[in-house]
């Protein structure tokens, strides 16, 4: 079980309010607002939906990287490694790279989306059971605490 108050999960503010964001977005001549609102449960499903349509290629391209490379990244960080990662979503292909390295010492990552980064803690945990993993939730447009207890 992956500790998720206190111990395990951490947790950073987002940069500019929902409200700040919103009024700046719509006050501006071409009306935005940050994706970063849009990443709840739902909005992390639909991104991982999108992922798997043939027109949106990087998370292939990635895994076949991953695949391909994954022996020769995890030689380069070397045995007990801590692996953090801005952005984990599923982390299906961080455990490509976790089945490659020697010992990691842990794996931190980091997700805007509670929701996303506590399901992949924990697939993450069941696969590899002996892998510390210390969740923080955080917009990593700003700073980003790590949590205490990380190696």
């Amino acid at each position: 079980m992956i500790g998720i108050e206190g111990t395990g999960l951490a947790a950073a503010g987002p940069a500019g309010s929902f409200a700040e964001d919103v009024v700046r977005g719509l006050s501006a001549a071409r009306k935005a607002l940050s994706p970063k609102w849009l990443y709840d449960a739902r909005g992390s499903a639909l991104y991982e939906l999108i992922c798997e349509q043939p027109e949106y290629y990087p998370p292939r391209l990635e895994t076949a990287l991953l695949e391909r490379h994954g022996r020769e990244i995890a030689d380069a960080l070397g045995p007990d490694a801590l692996l953090f990662e801005y952005g984990a979503g599923s982390a299906r292909k961080t455990a490509l790279l976790v089945a490659a390295m020697t010992r990691p010492a842990a794996y931190v990552p980091v997700d805007i989306s509670r929701e996303a980064l506590l399901a992949a803690a924990e697939a993450l945990g069941r696969r590899f059971p002996r892998l510390p993993i210390r969740p923080v939730v955080a917009d990593f447009a700003g700073p980003v605490a790590l949590p205490l207890d990380a190696p």
